[in-house]
């Protein structure tokens, strides 16, 4: 799942709320429900003015879903783990109702069966991603945030906020691009990536007896250490040991420079 076009699924909420009348009630309730949530401040706080939001009137018109890029394999995967995540959870739990937004809903319906119904859509025969995404538009009701209202940081000789006013923040999902590599070592392909060496442990509060000494730069106790059979412990090969084939045999894959390497790891990052 590309993070560009989330969005378009991160803010659906649930379907098939009427939109005759954009003035009363919703917005009203999502308006109230802001102000409730602000008026009175947490001790030691200042008085914030609410984040309000809006439903999005027409959403296959006013949503963005020019030029949309995208797998709706990756869309499928993704629903599927959060579908399983939702089943493992009790009876008990998936029947725990809250307010969302404007709305009262159980877990069930926000987790599991909103899950389902966009599993299934993505599973139609054919479908493409920009199609997929213009269907979700159609079939679930959209709420598009005001952004972050004024408070006290943005007040003259006061630091500048780190979210903009009329901006707002999301929790989004980032999946890595291919990288140019290769499962066999060649004499284009030379720099390895490993596989972590067999009891590789983090201990949390190292001792003389369990631990593996002290690093020579930092003068701080090394916390990951490798634990052998015996039940001892040793420090991790320096680069240089790797360099000189301390974790020969456990590669995984191997990249053309070590720009390569370092460019894929940051893309975890």
């Amino acid at each position: 799942m590309t993070n560009k076009h989330l969005s378009l699924i991160l803010l659906a909420l649930l379907t098939n709320l009427a939109f005759a009348d954009l003035r009363d009630p919703i917005q009203e309730c999502l308006d109230k429900i802001q102000r409730d949530k602000y008026s009175t401040p947490k001790p030691g706080e200042p008085a914030r003015e609410p984040i309000l939001s809006k439903p999005v009137a027409q959403p296959d018109k006013n949503l963005p879903l020019a030029c949309l890029d995208g797998k709706v394999s990756e869309i499928q995967a993704a629903l599927a783990n959060q579908i399983a995540n939702c089943r493992a959870k009790t009876p008990a739990e998936l029947d725990v109702a809250f307010q969302f937004g404007c709305r009262m809903v159980t877990k069930r319906e926000y987790c599991l069966d909103a899950s389902v119904q966009l599993f299934n859509l993505a599973g139609t025969p054919g479908i493409n991603y920009a199609t997929f995404a213009k269907r979700v538009a159609q079939d679930f009701d959209w709420f598009k945030s005001n952004g972050r209202a004024r408070d006290k940081g943005d007040d003259p000789g006061k630091p500048p906020p780190k979210i903009p006013i009329g901006k707002t923040q999301f929790t989004g999902y980032f999946s890595p691009s291919g990288m140019d590599a290769s499962a066999v070592r060649t004499a284009v392909y030379q720099f390895p990536v490993y596989s972590a060496p067999a009891g590789l442990t983090y201990i949390e509060n190292p001792t003389p007896a369990r631990g593996c000494g002290i690093n020579t730069v930092t003068l701080q106790s090394i916390h990951w250490c490798v634990q052998h059979p015996n039940g001892t412990f040793s420090a991790l090969p320096t680069r240089e040991e790797i360099y000189n084939g301390a974790l020969r045999g456990l590669e995984i894959v191997y990249f053309k420079s070590l720009y390569d390497l370092q460019s894929w790891f940051r893309s975890f990052l």
